[in-house]
């Protein structure tokens, strides 16, 4: 995979204007040096299909189709650190989540409480 670093300052604006289009740009895009505690946008992928979470107010994360960006489900954040951010969606299966693991480079699902988690996608970009 092809990591991209460019400057921070206009992931930052794109993120904050609100809902926008995510661009193949966007999708190719790694940050240099920025932390799962700094992140706003983690774009993902797996054989089937492509995704990006997209950080706005709150503390809630939209997951947007890729191409597009229409909003396919809100997250809440639930904790981050320097190498991870947790999500949930509470309206689905009592508590659906998510871990951003930007260490690993994967996105760790669990379908609901109690479940196993295992390897939804691979992180391929992020800002």
């Amino acid at each position: 995979m092809k990591w991209l670093a460019t400057g921070m300052i206009a992931a930052l604006c794109a993120c904050a204007a609100g809902p926008q289009a995510v661009t193949s740009a966007d999708m190719t895009y790694w940050e240099n040096g920025v932390t799962a505690s700094e992140a706003v946008f983690v774009g993902a992928s797996n054989d089937s299909e492509t995704t990006a979470f997209r950080y706005r107010e709150g503390g809630l994360w939209d997951e947007v189709a890729v191409p597009g960006g229409e909003t396919r489900f809100t997250f809440a954040e639930t904790g981050r650190d320097v190498s991870a951010i947790r999500l949930t969606d509470a309206s689905r299966n009592g508590g659906l989540s998510l871990i951003l693991d930007l260490d690993r480079k994967v996105v760790d699902l669990q379908e609901a409480p109690g479940e196993p988690w295992y390897v939804r996608y691979t992180i391929v970009a992020v800002h």
